[in-house]
Formats: C-alpha cells, structure tokens, sequence
C-alpha cells in the first residue's frame, strides 16, 4: 500500500516539497522562541549575536564583559559585543557615563538600555554603560566573599600532611571596586615542616570612564619560612589609559609605582637583616582576539561588529518589553 501512494508521481513529488518545507521553516521557527513575560524576581535573559537566548542571573557587568551565572551553563563571562539584548525583572544598578546612575528592572534591544525606575522610565544608549551590580545601591548589596579549606592526609612509613585556605571579599559599587584576599599552606612530614606560607593582598580600582582606571591602593604582604621570608611587603599605586578598547582588542598604557620591604628570617653575622627596594614602571598591554577575523582591517575598524549588530535579525524585535 505504501509502495504503490508512493509510486504515484504527483504525491511524492508534493511529498518531497512538504518535507523541504518543515525543514526550511525549523530554522526560523527557532530563531523566533522568546523566553516567558518577565515575572517579579524572575530569572534574567540575555541574547546573544546567533539569536540564542541564555537565562539565569546578570551578577556584574564591568570592562566591557558581562558576567551571568547561569542555571545550566554554570558561570559566563560574555564579551559586550556578543550581547545583542538582555532584560531583567530584577533590580540593578548600572552606571553610565556623565556620572549618571540608575537603579531598577532593566531591558536592553535595538542598542537602547531602559531602566524602569521608581521615578519613571529612562533610556541610555548602549555604549554609554560603564558597569552593572545586583541590586539596589546599598552597602550590603556591594558585598560578597568566597572560601574554601583542604586538607590531606597520608599515613605509612612517614606520615605527611598538607592544608590550604583561601579567602577572598570584594565590595563591587558602580565605579570602584575593592578586593581583599589571603592564601596560606602549610604542609609537614613526620611532623616535621616543609611548608609554611602566607599571603595576604588588597587593592582599591576607581573606574573613572569606560578608558580611564586609577589603583589607588596595591598592598601585599607576603611571609615563607623557607624562602627565608619572614615579612615582605609590597605598596604601590598606578593610572591606566585605554587607547583602543573592544571585545575583541584592547590597547592599553599605564604607569606604577611601588616600594617593596623585606625582612629576614635569619641572615649570616654582619649582613642587613632587611631590604627596601622602590620602582616606578611604564608599561602597555595589547591583547587580540583575532579568530573571528579575516583582515586586520577588520578588527582595527570600531564600527565594523557594530553595523553587523544593527542588521542581525536576532536584534530587532528581539522580546516582549
């Protein structure tokens, strides 16, 4: 029966149109999914160039990356060029340039940025953004810390140990940001030591424009038994400028300085039993990504991802405001 439906000229050859059809249309039929109307507290949804959308929660946005922790990809850091919308029903705050800060439930399409605040709504253009946090604009919203302690143990001839701890808190507002960390290890062989160190560091960063970077403050203080160390510590502070600054490369020059003292644990008779040493360092940094590149005309003209995203499909009318 089947053999003879589809003998028959005219029903296989509509056959055959049907099924090119279906597979025509799956493309489009994807590229037109939108995630669910935002509800209060909801999850966050980020489109991306290839028109797929990510949900989960916007963590940070800061130099020109956006970091989402994601519900099955676990944490992504997404270059800003690749984000062609994004909304969230949850409270932000983001800062743009001009010294201009606003707090609310956020969308972004078409280039546009508009916040949904107490007041009203407001819109910002997409290139004036310099940072994202969660929540609203309180101390204890800027806050945030991560540790984690190991230990391990073997028995036998000789009986080893070996531990480690690391700490780290950051205070993340708009335009600053401080960090504060420690590392210790400490490890011994029949109770015997073999290892006995620690390190303590902070530094403070005021971003002043999406180019212009200040580290107020760079303090480490570091100490190892057996490097002979038993206190070095480090003091310095330095500007950063970006001369050309996408996604994809990033030009930057900067200038530091720093003072740096060491004292000894032990030193033979007569010899110094500290060291001070100052330094004042220029420095440039380049980085490219040149994959998604056929020329370097390509990567050196700012506008070309630019009008690549105001043609993308996946751009205009990418979800339900």
């Amino acid at each position: 029966m089947v053999a003879v439906f589809l003998a028959n000229p005219i029903i296989a050859i509509g056959l055959r149109l049907w099924v090119v059809a279906a597979l025509l249309a799956t493309p489009a039929l994807a590229g037109d999914w939108h995630p669910p109307e935002p509800v209060a507290g909801g999850k966050d949804w980020v489109q991306l160039g290839s028109g797929e959308w990510v949900g989960g929660n916007i963590d940070l946005f800061r130099d020109l990356r956006l970091y989402l922790d994601s519900d099955d990809l676990d944490d992504l850091v997404i270059d800003w060029e690749d984000v062609a919308a994004f909304r969230s029903p949850r409270v932000l705050t983001l800062a743009f340039t001009g010294n201009r800060v606003a707090t609310g439930t956020v969308s972004m399409r078409d280039g546009v940025i508009r916040v949904t605040t107490a007041a009203g709504e407001m819109e910002f253009r997409r290139q004036e953004l310099l940072s994202i946090i969660e929540g609203e604009p309180r101390e204890i919203n800027f806050w945030s810390a991560k540790a984690s302690a190991g230990f391990t143990g073997r028995s036998g001839n000789t009986n080893q140990s070996d531990m480690n701890a690391l700490v780290k808190i950051r205070r993340e507002a708009t335009l600053s940001q401080l960090n504060l960390g420690y590392t210790g290890n400490f490890g011994e062989i029949s109770r015997s030591q073999t290892t006995n160190n620690h390190r303590g560091t902070t530094d403070f960063n005021i971003f002043l424009s999406r180019k212009f970077y200040i580290t107020l403050l760079g303090l480490e203080a570091y100490a190892d038994k057996f490097q002979n160390i038993a206190l070095r510590t480090t003091v310095g502070a330095g500007v950063g400028y970006y001369f050309y600054r996408t996604g994809d490369l990033e030009w930057s020059v900067g200038l530091g300085g720093s003072y740096r003292k060491t004292r000894f644990e032990s030193v033979e008779p007569g010899a110094a039993g500290s060291q001070e040493t100052g330094s004042v360092v220029p420095d440039t940094r380049f980085d490219a990504d040149i994959r998604r590149y056929r020329t370097v005309g390509e990567l050196l003209r700012p506008d070309r991802r630019a009008g690549r995203e105001a043609e993308h499909p996946a751009r205009r009318g990418a979800f339900h405001r």
